[in-house]
């Protein structure tokens, strides 16, 4: 599968951020996505028309990323993390219960292919942030 057809959007980056160390990669990748809370905010990334926002990202070329459990794996647990998020104070910025009513798992891939395990990955872990009331957007970001 065409990770660009799969996802819900593109971001284009100056630079090809997947080739950058995964910490580089993820403060650029939350520059470009819109990051108005700070990098080291606890879970959440942005608030925006009274939705929160967690970005990561995944280099679905690594191996760990080519067995659909361990994808399902880590996804899943970036949606328990905002699940369990109710607001926050840190570093003169906060975000209360009463300042947000949805939430939305952001993921940052590249422009790659998603194999047939990866999107399975994928699709179970939208069904199961359904379930929890988060919303899933795939963000492919590529340079090109």
């Amino acid at each position: 599968c065409n990770a660009v057809k799969y996802a819900n959007d593109i971001v284009y980056s100056k630079e090809n951020v997947w080739e950058k160390p995964a910490v580089v990669r993820g403060n650029e990748i939350d520059e470009l996505l819109g990051n108005n809370l700070g990098h080291n905010f606890p879970v959440i990334d942005k608030i925006e028309n009274r939705t929160i926002t967690s970005f990561k990202s995944i280099d679905l070329t690594l191996k760990s990323y080519q067995d659909k459990n361990k994808l399902y794996g880590q996804l899943a647990r970036n949606v328990r993390q905002l699940e369990g998020f109710s607001g926050k104070v840190w570093s003169e910025q906060e975000v209360l219960l009463k300042d947000y009513d949805a939430k939305v798992l952001q993921i940052a891939i590249s422009k790659a292919i998603i194999t047939g395990e990866q999107k399975l990955a994928f699709d179970a872990v939208k069904l199961y942030a359904k379930e929890k009331g988060i919303k899933i957007i795939v963000t492919v970001v590529t340079n090109k």
